[in-house]
């Protein structure tokens, strides 16, 4: 049969045929010239989760401890710790960061929650529960153990300030080699009526930190090999101490804008190392380092090889520095009158000497008024900033452990009622010669 051209038999087919695609494509029946069998489907899914993977993930950082200054031109880096090409390998701070990054810490470690009842006063002083926590009375200290960048303990002992967030803050970095510690912070001082430097800081409202580097005093050795160098781990460790720093200061007990370092003998080589790496006291990538004054006390012309006067002289157009030493101690007196130039370029730069053969530690133990520079240094460079309070970014959590907290007058009453030694047999009066050779005797080991 012949069908009319004009018939509308043809138009009604048409839509009849569109009605069914439109049919089978709401009932979920993909047409046979566009489907796609369901294993491919599955490949094509996870061929697309793969390269959204891809965009998203960063690449691996590289293999320096974040957080750890890096030397320049360092030799002997640890093993297997690439340098990093990034200033200190700090992190940047999140795109959306919290407005007030201060008002919400985590739970403080130091709070008196935390102290034990075994922890730290003298026996006549502890509660008469001994399920209380101990209470802090000022003055007092904390002493604590913290991790260092690669988890290796670092004793440290920690005086708080009673002015919180307007209290300057002081590092205290002692000596190298055997002996050496932070207990060298807490020898009587005659100049300062028989108090120890660390808690005479703290009585002119400093608050006061000191560290006992890998090796020495209460913090063990993690060696790998005798011949490593151990000055990239003692860097280390000095950021570590930052870092507790930076973590009170978020806390309001001090404020890192009048931050000070004292370091005496090859200790001041280090610091001085520490504060000229990138990243050295530096809280995040982007901003300066908070350092504002450097005491080096008989500093060496080198520590393992690495000469101190590069560093000195990066650091001197930047922060106020005193260098002191004994006017008999050839070595130091003679690096001293080396670096006088570079120092002194800055206005409140000083370069002392003091009368006496004693180098370090001795010397501001026992020569008269070696301590008296020291403290005016301090005062005029720190402690009369006045720079606000303002909160500082702190993405690498500080570890506390092993928390105690001594009442320094409570201790000090049981140490004058306690029953006196029998006096020592009268000796023959040190020479200062021989304290300066056994000094000498006793230079910095190589502990990691």
């Amino acid at each position: 049969m012949r069908i009319d051209r004009r018939s509308p038999i043809e138009p009604m087919a048409r839509i009849a045929m569109l009605l069914g695609v439109a049919h089978l494509t709401l009932a979920g029946v993909p047409m046979a010239q566009d489907a796609n069998p369901p294993q491919e489907q599955e490949q094509e899914q996870e061929q697309e989760q793969e390269q959204v993977q891809q965009q998203e993930t960063p690449p691996a950082p590289a293999g320096r401890p974040r957080g750890v200054p890096r030397l320049r031109g360092a030799e002997g880096e640890p093993r297997g710790e690439a340098a990093d090409d990034r200033p200190g390998g700090l992190r940047l701070p999140p795109e959306d960061p919290p407005g007030e990054i201060a008002e919400g810490p985590a739970a403080d470690p130091l709070g008196p929650a935390a102290m034990p009842a075994d922890a730290a006063r003298p026996p006549a002083a502890r509660p008469a529960d001994p399920n209380m926590p101990i209470v802090p009375e000022w003055p007092f200290r904390y002493e604590l153990t913290i991790a260092s960048f690669d988890g290796a303990p670092l004793a440290v002992r920690y005086y708080p300030s009673q002015l919180g967030a307007a209290a300057p803050v002081v590092l205290l970095v002692h000596d190298l080699g055997p002996g050496r510690s932070i207990q060298d912070f807490d020898a009587a001082v005659a100049d300062l009526e028989d108090q120890g430097i660390a808690s005479h800081l703290q009585k002119l409202d400093y608050a006061v930190l000191a560290v006992d580097l890998r090796g020495h005093g209460q913090s063990p050795v993690r060696s790998r090999g005798a011949a490593e160098n151990p000055l990239p781990r003692w860097v280390g460790d000095l950021q570590a101490a930052y870092r507790f720093l930076l973590d009170r200061h978020n806390r309001r007990e001090l404020n890192l804008a009048k931050f000070a370092v004292v370091a005496l003998g090859h200790g001041g080589n280090l610091a001085a190392q520490w504060a000229s790496a990138p990243g050295g006291g530096v809280s995040i990538e982007g901003r300066t380092s908070d350092l504002a004054a450097l005491v080096l006390v008989s500093p060496r012309p080198t520590l393992n090889d690495r000469p101190i006067e590069p560093a000195v002289t990066a650091l001197a157009p930047r922060l106020p520095i005193l260098l002191q030493a004994g006017a008999g101690d050839a070595e130091g007196s003679a690096l001293l009158d080396t670096l006088r130039p570079t120092v002194e370029r800055q206005r409140l730069s000083r370069v002392t000497l003091t009368e006496t053969r004693l180098p370090a530690t001795n010397l501001l133990r026992f020569a008269p008024g070696a301590t008296t520079p020291l403290i005016e240094f301090l005062d005029n460079t720190v402690k009369v900033r006045a720079d606000e309070w303002e909160p500082r970014y702190n993405l690498d959590p500080v570890v506390y452990t092993n928390v105690r907290v001594t009442n320094l007058e409570n201790q000090a009453e049981g140490e004058a009622n306690a029953a006196p030694a029998p006096a020592p047999p009268p000796r023959r009066p040190q020479d200062p010669a021989e304290a300066e050779a056994g000094h000498n005797a006793n230079g910095p080991g190589r502990p990691s």
